[in-house]
């Protein structure tokens, strides 16, 4: 990538280990010297994405880590995407394609050239629109209907937990699949 996005991304990573392993406070005091800056709470704690990176980060380091997080970050997109289109009945093959198509857009390339993977991590919301698709119009049972919608809250907080940029990613690309469905 380019610019300051990547060394940020390694920068954020290593700082919410060392935040979750206790060995950091959130409030960094080498920024805004000599008050500090709380990156939790201006970040709206908003680190779920790094905690796929976090054992990449451990075992190689960084920057090493970083290509590796990067492609776990698409694979799971590209399969939350597929899981979303092969929910609302769409044909396998025609599933692969629309997955391929939300991934791999100009935009997506770009942000994942320019260094920003975040903006890339669907995952969540996917998981988030799967369950939303299953209470609305799968035939539940009371048990599922709780199991669903306890799935359902959970992938919304932890999609919140990401980055802005996902939900608009995938609600554009829902917005096609519920055009097709029609």
């Amino acid at each position: 990538g380019e610019g300051a996005d990547p060394v940020g991304s390694f920068w954020i990573v290593s700082k919410v280990k060392e935040m979750l392993l206790g060995q950091s406070p959130t409030n960094l005091p080498d920024i805004y010297a000599p008050y500090g800056y709380d990156i939790a709470l201006h970040e709206g704690y908003a680190w779920a994405d790094t905690l796929f990176g976090i054992p990449w980060e451990m075992l190689i380091g960084a920057p090493g880590f970083y290509n590796i997080h990067v492609f776990q970050t698409l694979c799971l997109s590209f399969i939350g995407m597929y899981l979303v289109f092969r929910v609302i009945g769409l044909h396998g093959v025609f599933s692969l394609m629309l997955a391929h198509l939300s991934i791999f857009h100009s935009f997506g390339i770009d942000e994942i050239a320019y260094g920003r993977p975040t903006q890339m991590h669907w995952i969540w919301m996917t998981f988030t629109t799967i369950g939303v698709l299953k209470i609305l119009y799968g035939e539940l049972t009371k048990t599922d209907f709780w199991k669903w919608g306890l799935f359902t809250g959970l992938s919304m907080g932890m999609s919140c937990l990401v980055y802005w940029f996902g939900a608009v990613a995938v609600g554009f690309s829902l917005a096609i699949a519920f055009i097709l469905e029609l």
